[in-house]
């Protein structure tokens, strides 16, 4: 695929989420998919996630423990088979209901239209203070 074509695989699959669309969102994914979360402490979506199935389970475990309440990616920057989205997220905690603000990195791989491998970067420490017990 080109360039091209993977950043507008990755606005869909950003735009799925937004609007909660996870079945749609797994679709876009491989079925081998493997992902990788900084560890932080009482972070439930932390570590790291491989196919469909532990995916799924990753979208429910955000959704159980944030409410998403600001979620922008502003630049995709391509390289053959690699995407790099930078963005900012805005959410609050429920559990100690917290509200934490992150820049994020998101690393993706695709292979033949499809997600193969995200990596995570983002604020660990302000995850870890909005989680804290």
């Amino acid at each position: 695929m080109s360039e091209a074509e993977n950043v507008e695989i990755l606005k869909r699959a950003y735009a799925a989420f937004s609007q909660g669309d996870i079945a749609g969102l797994l679709q876009m994914y491989a079925p081998d998919a493997a992902q990788d979360v900084p560890a932080v402490q009482d972070l439930p979506w932390a570590g790291s996630w491989h196919g469909h199935a532990e995916m799924r389970r990753f979208f429910d475990t955000i959704a159980q423990a944030e409410e998403v309440l600001d979620f922008r990616q502003h630049e995709f920057i391509a390289q053959r088979d690699r995407v790099v989205v930078l963005g900012t997220l805005r959410a609050r905690v429920k559990a100690t209901s917290r509200v934490w603000e992150t820049r994020f990195v998101h690393a993706f791989t695709l292979r033949d239209g499809t997600i193969q491998k995200i990596e995570i970067y983002f604020d660990t420490h302000a995850a870890a203070e909005a989680y804290r017990t």
